[in-house]
């Protein structure tokens, strides 16, 4: 979708933020983890830091809610991806990265495990089903070999 904003950020929520839990309200959005958030150049002009690590107040939308306000930036969340979009043309966007990045200083620990990168987890998920295919397979010859000792 053609903004006429130049490019357009896409951010991940990490920390859960309620604006009325800090007293917060007029303006202010909430956010949780996974929720994603779009960001237009123009809206990033008055905010401290780079596009990929932006503090203080972020003026934007949350896409997954259909939200606009503004919403916490670094550790509450992270840069993952951007497009350029000054043609007008309305088709897929394309992610600038093909990874995630990740901005760990100023965080709590917390918002560090919670930060770790998607390759990451596909591996330990792999290493999970791996395991648990060997357990499996083990299992299936303890029973075999125990069925053929009974029948012998």
């Amino acid at each position: 979708m053609s903004t006429g904003a130049g490019e357009i950020f896409y951010y991940e929520c990490l920390t859960h933020y309620n604006p009325f839990d800090y007293g917060h309200g007029r303006g202010h959005i909430r956010i949780e983890p996974g929720d994603t958030l779009e960001v237009t150049s123009l809206d990033l002009k008055t905010v401290k830091g780079a596009p990929e690590s932006p503090q203080g107040w972020v003026q934007g939308r949350n896409v997954t809610k259909g939200v606009k306000g503004l919403f916490p930036g670094v550790p509450y969340i992270q840069l993952s991806k951007k497009s350029f979009d000054d043609s007008g043309y309305q088709g897929t966007l394309t992610p600038h990265m093909t990874g995630t990045l990740v901005f760990m200083f100023n965080q709590a620990p917390c918002s560090i495990l919670r930060s770790r990168s998607s390759s990451s987890t596909v591996v330990v998920v792999v290493v999970v089903v791996v395991v648990v295919v060997v357990v499996v397979v083990v299992v299936v010859v303890v029973v075999v070999v125990t069925v053929v000792v009974v029948v012998v």
